[in-house]
């Protein structure tokens, strides 16, 4: 299988370990561009937005 990017990211992630690649990934960018956002707090920067899925409160 075709390598792929993921979010625009340059890391190219080949089809038959993408399945334990990619998490890493989200954890490095979780920790790197968007703890603020995993912490509940609006978005800030591109990244945060890019990822960022709003919650209704109640």
């Amino acid at each position: 299988m075709a390598g792929f990017k993921v979010i625009g990211f340059a890391r190219v992630f080949d089809g038959e370990t993408s399945y334990v690649e990619i998490p890493k990934l989200w954890d490095e960018i979780k920790d790197r561009y968007a703890d603020n956002v995993w912490k509940g707090n609006a978005p800030e920067n591109a990244v945060e937005k890019a990822i960022w899925i709003p919650v209704k409160k109640k």
